[in-house]
């Protein structure tokens, strides 16, 4: 029928409208919950999604700027070879 808590109330001495009332809340609340599990569920693995995007992203963009030091060093170094041979 309803289960435990009707069960549990009725051993309670409540009378049975209460009793039953009460149980169907407590299922219709169980009912949410379930949903609400679902749901956020679906958030944590939309949230693990855009994480790994994330984290993508940012593994490219670390890879460009390494280039961009590297490619500036190599600038530097050409500059700095190039002021070393001007005549005094």
């Amino acid at each position: 029928m309803l289960g435990q808590p009707y069960d549990a109330l009725r051993a309670g001495n409540v009378p049975d409208d209460k009793a039953r009332a009460a149980a169907e809340e407590v299922a219709n609340d169980e009912g949410e919950l379930a949903k609400l599990r679902l749901e956020m569920g679906e958030r944590f693995r939309e949230t693990g999604e855009r994480i790994g995007r994330v984290e993508s992203d940012l593994r490219l963009l670390k890879g460009m700027t390494g280039f961009l030091i590297a490619v500036v060093l190599g600038v530097f170094a050409l500059q700095w070879q190039i002021l070393l041979r001007l005549p005094s």
